[in-house]
């Protein structure tokens, strides 16, 4: 199972794979700062389960792409 981390601050990127590592899960780190629609295309092609992401990063990411996937806020 693939779970997406979106942080701009090191500490919440460290304390988000902790999480899913102790979970037995796959973490992919994706660079916020990468455009929308490169952003929406590499999350559609890992299909995670979860995105953790900041209120600032989440509101960058596509409203399709919100409605289908659970997303925690770290």
């Amino acid at each position: 199972a693939y779970v997406v981390i979106l942080s701009e601050t090191i500490p919440a990127a460290v304390t988000s794979l902790l999480a899913v590592f102790s979970l037995n899960a796959t973490a992919v780190v994706l660079d916020p700062s990468l455009p929308n629609p490169i952003l929406g295309q590499l999350i559609s092609e890992i299909k995670p389960i979860l995105i953790l992401s900041s209120q600032q990063q989440l509101q960058k990411l596509e409203a399709k792409i919100l409605q289908i996937l659970p997303v925690l806020l770290i």
